[in-house]
């Protein structure tokens, strides 16, 4: 079994291998074998209309933290995203964005996750996500 990679050395691959992270300052917060938390900190640039984070960016956080969790767990930078089903629950006031994601099954090919994603500027989750990625 592969050792888990630390918090740090899966932000580091993520970097290296998604440049466009570095800029948006994504970090990943914490992982271990079965979870992962990043957050990507606020910027008035990721606002929609009515002062709130736009989807996309609320989606983007989703996907890292899906990789970040699959990158601890099994070391691969060239694991896809398969499915993504996002729903949106609540405004997400401007803040921190955050991200949970979560392993709900990890088969040889297939790992199935969910993610919680949420701002600092309120407790409730902003979008409720299901998504898989395919291992090579």
């Amino acid at each position: 079994m592969k050792t888990l990679l630390t918090a740090g050395a899966v932000q580091e691959l993520i970097r290296t291998g998604l440049p466009s992270t570095e800029g948006e300052g994504l970090v990943v917060d914490e992982v271990s074998s079965d979870t992962a938390t990043v957050r990507i900190p606020y910027n008035p640039r990721m606002l929609r209309p009515g002062d709130s984070v736009s989807g996309p960016v609320l989606m983007a956080a989703a996907d890292a933290a899906m990789y970040a969790v699959l990158l601890a767990q099994h070391h691969d930078e060239m694991a896809l995203t398969s499915q993504f089903n996002c729903s949106f629950l609540a405004r997400a006031l401007p803040g921190d964005v955050i991200a949970r994601a979560r392993v709900l099954k990890s088969g040889r090919r297939l790992v199935v996750m969910q993610v919680e994603v949420s701002t600092t500027a309120r407790d409730d989750v902003a979008a409720f996500i299901t998504g898989s990625y395919v291992l090579p």
